[in-house]
């Protein structure tokens, strides 16, 4: 008897090998199903494909080991998460990072409501000297896993300030 239609696989996952930089400067050779997929997730979001380049990767480890192993941390040597839970993910970004000679550093939570210390943050990313600024890489949830709740709105409001050299919001779970 042969297979019903519903029996064959829709699309199937192969492994590509990806260099960040091609990809992001070039595009790279993408399906019709992963062009899909990533117009879909920028409409939801809406995002502008000239504004925001996106990558679909197998896991959250390997997107932040792609994201930690492409950026120049040579001339921008600090990375500040702010995640309120432990991460295999996290933990993969800040070894790659800091292996690229990166300073690692972790946003401060109050218990028991988790809120982040403001004021700590804040000194993490702007320095006191009226032209000097502290860059890098600052990677933030855009969901909190542990209390579940969208994350704080004051994070959005530093990614327009002055200082800011880079920030990059992973939209993984």
């Amino acid at each position: 008897m042969p297979p019903h239609s519903s029996d064959f696989p829709v699309f199937h996952l192969s492994y590509k090998s990806v260099n960040l930089r091609e990809q992001l400067l070039e595009g790279g050779n993408e399906s019709k199903l992963e062009s899909a997929i990533k117009r879909r997730i920028r409409d939801f979001m809406n995002i502008s494909e000239d504004d925001y380049s996106m990558i679909l990767t197998s896991n959250r480890t390997s997107a932040f080991r792609i994201v930690a192993e492409s950026y120049p941390f040579g001339s921008h040597k600090k990375l500040v998460t702010v995640y309120d839970h432990e991460s295999e993910s996290i933990g993969a970004m800040i070894s790659a990072s800091e292996k690229r000679g990166a300073q690692a550093m972790a946003a401060e939570f109050t218990w028991p409501r988790l809120r982040i210390y403001s004021s700590k943050l804040r000194n993490m990313i702007i320095s006191k000297g009226i032209r000097s600024k502290k860059s890098g890489l600052f990677v933030f949830q855009l969901q909190s896993r542990v209390i579940n709740r969208l994350i704080y709105l004051h994070i959005f409001q530093l990614q327009h300030t002055p200082y800011f050299s880079t920030c990059l919001i992973l939209l993984v779970s």
